[in-house]
This record gives structure tokens, sequence and C-alpha cells, in this order.
């Protein structure tokens, strides 16, 4: 697996955010998308540093997410 940042932006009541999410490749194919992860391009970075470091596997990934949000609320 490889994980990588993405940016984009998104309008809410007028006001254009930037927020961030994260590309799940595999063998260099591109499988999953997820938008709106964070607009906190730092913290996430650090996420995502660390996946590809110690190159989790995807099973793993929807429980490390959740503690991602649990620790940056």
């Amino acid at each position: 697996m490889k994980y990588q940042i993405f940016k984009h932006n998104i309008t809410i009541e007028n006001k254009i955010i930037e927020t961030y999410g994260i590309n799940i490749y595999e063998n260099k194919v591109l499988i999953d998308k997820l938008y709106d992860i964070s607009t906190d391009y730092k913290a996430l970075s650090h996420l995502v540093d660390s996946l590809n470091k110690d190159r989790i596997a995807l099973i793993h990934f929807d429980s490390i997410l959740e503690d991602f949000y649990l620790d940056n609320v």
C-alpha cells in the first residue's frame, strides 16, 4: 500500500475551505480516494508518513483513521 495526501476545496456557507484527503494505491493503481479527512495538513502529513513508513495494510487503515479523528478533534 502507498498512501498520498491530496488537496481540494469545499464551500461551506459561501466560504471556501481548503481540506485534505488521502489517495490509496496498491501496486501503483489508485484503489480508493477519501475526501475531507482534515483541514490540518501537518497532522495528516504526519499520519500519511507513518502509514507509509510502517507499511500499514489496508485492513488496518479504518481503525488507524478512527484513532486519528479521536486524537485531532
